[in-house]
């Protein structure tokens, strides 16, 4: 009698475990990203992002 061993994925609750873990670190990355962001953009109407860049070659507008 010939035993098949069977391959697939079938790893079950350790990789979906990872796949959840993995996700939460993105969306905190991602959030901290857009934080970041919001808090480099210039205080007045009149800047640019170009400005807040230092050693930037733009010239405001």
């Amino acid at each position: 009698m010939v035993n098949r061993h069977v391959v697939g994925a079938g790893y079950g609750l350790r990789d979906w475990i990872m796949q959840r873990v993995t996700a939460v670190v993105m969306v905190l990355y991602t959030v901290a990203l857009a934080l970041f962001l919001l808090a480099l953009r210039p205080a007045t109407k009149a800047g640019s992002l170009c400005s807040a860049i230092p050693g930037s070659s733009c010239s405001p507008r």
